[in-house]
């Protein structure tokens, strides 16, 4: 003890302070920092190599940060009897230019019900059992694909019994949809019935699955389009983005946008859904709909003795609306795209303050091509006519109201 103490005196005279401060401040900051991150490397490569073989989990969510069921607030006592809907109107007035206008959603409204729930739910099953499913539920024929369908309908029970317990009750063999008196089975293989057919049913949402590919783009893996038109959307599997933007002939996408899409999508995250909005116009109300006001009225212009005109047919003028909202899966292998779609009248938006006006404005400034793709270029001075005819009653009522 006495040597030990001599040479500690003897390094203290010999080594000034400064030094002892020095070697400090390097294992601090330089050397553990390094042992630390390669002790987490090594925990990380253990857990993406664990098998799933207990699990019907895809491998490598388990590495998922944070657990998304810590991010959904229970509301018990909702009920979407009492809901109104809440249509998105993100109308932008002025020169059009074309952009993502995305925005950040919070967790809790990534999947919303409204006063129309169970009327389009069994809607929604009268359509699949009508057209059949098999043209409604297209993937890819391949584990992959399957695998991103059983984690969309999973990551979408767990987000319904957590968010809204009394409308979703987990049974032994899968979940039970309180409202409709109806349990899916979650765990038969093969599936008792398709896993987006699930999905859609319970949700409200059609939905597009996006798979990451391994030369780092996205492409579409499934789809689940119960409200789209009853076309065969086989045609979409396997392509990318921008095809899919390409054949639907969307002005200005492939020059504006396309790259900041692409980099956009493989940048979500699983814990960070994000929305936007879109709309179209229709004719009559149903959301699956295939009479689009442009190729309808060239239809019965063509049929003898026709009497219908823009003029006549405005009344039964829709808007149908996108409310857009997207997620990386879990997994990371994928790209959830849903949407839950709206249709109102064109009357009916005199009940929303401040919309006529906005929407007029806006269509006034929107290109002929941009018209065309939202299917109302020969019907869009009956359409603002009827904006404005609105806008100037909202006006005058407000005038009014203050006097």
């Amino acid at each position: 003890m006495q040597a030990f103490d001599l040479v500690s005196k003897n390094i203290s005279q010999i080594i000034p302070i400064p030094i002892y401060v020095g070697v400090f401040v390097v294992l601090l900051f330089q050397v553990f920092p390094r042992i630390f991150i390669a002790r987490q490397r090594s925990i990380g490569q253990s857990t993406a190599n664990r098998p799933g073989k207990d699990s019907d989990t895809p491998n490598g969510i388990y590495d998922r940060k944070p657990s998304l069921s810590s991010l959904v607030t229970p509301d018990p006592t909702f009920s979407w009897r009492d809901n109104p809907q809440q249509i998105p109107r993100e109308i932008k007035p002025g020169k059009y230019f074309l952009t993502m206008n995305v925005r950040k959603l919070d967790f809790n409204d990534y999947i919303i019900f409204d006063k129309r729930y169970l009327s389009e739910y069994r809607e929604r099953q009268a359509i699949i059992s009508n057209v059949g499913s098999a043209r409604i539920f297209v993937a890819e024929a391949n584990d992959a694909a399957l695998d991103l369908c059983e984690e969309t309908l999973m990551v979408t029970v767990d987000f319904l019994v957590t968010r809204y317990p009394s409308m979703f009750h987990r049974t032994e063999r899968g979940v039970l949809c309180v409202d409709a008196g109806e349990e899916y089975d979650l765990v038969t293989r093969p599936w008792v019935r398709h896993p987006l057919e699930t999905m859609c049913l319970l949700s409200g949402d059609d939905c597009i699955l996006m798979r990451c590919c391994n030369d780092g783009v996205l492409r579409v893996a499934a789809v689940g389009l119960v409200y789209s038109l009853d076309i065969d959307w086989t045609s979409f599997v396997g392509k990318d983005l921008a095809s899919i933007h390409r054949d639907a002939r969307i002005p200005f996408y492939e020059s504006a946008i396309q790259k900041s899409v692409d980099r956009y999508f493989l940048k979500l995250q699983p814990d960070k859904p994000v929305a936007r909005a879109n709309w179209l116009t229709q004719i009559g109300p149903e959301l699956r709909n295939e009479k689009f006001p442009d190729e309808y009225f060239r239809h019965v212009s063509t049929i003898p003795g026709n009497t219908i005109t823009p003029e006549t047919v405005v009344d039964d003028l829709y808007f149908r609306v996108e409310r857009q909202a997207m997620r990386k899966l879990p997994s990371m292998r994928g790209v959830v795209f849903k949407f839950h779609l709206y249709a109102t009248n064109i009357w009916d938006l005199e009940l929303e303050e401040g919309v006529p006006r906005r929407f007029a404005e806006h269509i006034r400034g929107l290109p002929e091509s941009v018209l065309r793709q939202k299917h109302c270029l020969e019907y869009v001075d009956c359409i603002l006519k009827v904006m404005d005819l609105m806008a100037e009653r909202q006006e005058k009522n407000t005038t009014n109201f203050h006097n």
